[in-house]
Parts: C-alpha cells; structure tokens; sequence
C-alpha cells in the first residue's frame, strides 16, 4: 500500500511540474524562495555563532510542537 500511494504521489508531482514553472515564471509562485522549500539556504541561519554558548535547539514539525517548544523555552530560560 505504501509503495502505491509513494508512487502515485511522485508521478503526480512530475505531472505538476510543467504548471509549477508556468506558475513561477508567469506570476512569481514557487520559484522566488525555491531555495529555501528545498532547504538549500535558511539565511537566519548564517547570521548565527558556530557555537553560541549556552544555546539549546528546539525542533518542532506540526503547530502544536511549536506551540509546545515556545512553552518549554520560556521554562527553560
């Protein structure tokens, strides 16, 4: 089931393709931060130490971890 649904998913995504650049070249969708999508280049990142002292890494994927993460942080601090 897993390799049905991965493999429709990857040929609805080359199908896309053509209107994602039709989009991004006609009205500037998807491609002014494709850098970014494909994590190629995060630029707050670069603005940050090598080895803050002190820091702590909070990882969040959905709203609720992020909501949660802001929670613990101010606990943490």
């Amino acid at each position: 089931m897993y390799f049905i649904y991965s493999s429709l998913l990857g040929l609805a995504a080359l199908l896309l393709v053509p209107y994602w650049l039709v989009q991004g070249l006609r009205h500037g969708k998807y491609l002014s931060n494709l850098k970014e999508r494909l994590g190629f280049s995060f630029p707050a990142l670069a603005k940050l130490t090598a080895h803050p002292t002190g820091a702590i890494w909070i990882h969040a994927v959905s709203v609720g971890e992020a909501l949660s993460g802001i929670a613990l942080a101010r606990r943490l601090k």
